[in-house]
């Protein structure tokens, strides 16, 4: 724990006006409005199936990171000796591993997906980065909250993509439906 404590003082002690405004808006960019206006617009004005395999893979991520947050109960950095968090309202619940990572994650690694398209490969990895490091620079998740939320969100976004893609293209709605209950509704990562 002190080497991630020491990375948490370490952005602590860089945090200047300008980098509190880029970071903010980072983190900003991947709650849940922005993310679902994004889907939306995706769905509505560019391509329907690109928004709903987009919101798939964003529920099913999120539904595991709560699953993934309630079993672990990790507590966050926030009040520890030493760390100073700014933007606490929105970091609530437990701290493993970070949601905003994982959604962003998801969301961009869902777009690169999509699109293929190297100027959206750097986009995408500057997002997925600088959300990452926002988190940290803001101290409400430990490092390993982060790498495990860019490491869940890139697998499970692969794995759900995949899964919508047989759906779609076999028209095996069954398998979706069974996806989607397995999903929201095992105990697996509730304790006994």
């Amino acid at each position: 724990m002190d080497i991630q404590l020491s990375i948490l003082q370490f952005f602590q002690s860089i945090r200047n006006p300008i980098l509190n405004v880029v970071f903010l808006i980072f983190t900003i960019s991947t709650e849940l409005p922005v993310l679902v206006l994004f889907t939306a617009a995706m769905y509505w004005c560019i391509n329907k199936k690109y928004g709903q395999k987009i919101l798939f893979a964003l529920v099913g991520n999120i539904t595991l990171n709560t699953g993934i947050k309630e079993f672990v109960k990790a507590p966050r950095p926030i009040g520890v000796k030493g760390i100073d968090s700014m933007r606490t309202s929105t970091a609530t619940g437990y701290s493993f591993p970070s949601g905003h990572t994982q959604s962003a994650t998801t969301f961009w690694v869902s777009i690169m997906t999509i699109f293929k398209n190297c100027w959206v490969y750097i986009l995408g990895t500057i997002m997925i980065l600088g959300i990452g490091i926002s988190r940290l620079y803001l101290a409400v998740h430990w490092p390993i909250d982060v790498l495990c939320g860019w490491i869940f969100g890139i697998i499970f976004t692969i794995f759900l993509g995949k899964v919508f893609d047989y759906v779609d293209n076999n028209k095996a709605y069954g398998v979706l439906f069974f996806s989607i209950n397995t999903i929201c509704s095992s105990n697996i990562f509730s304790k006994q």
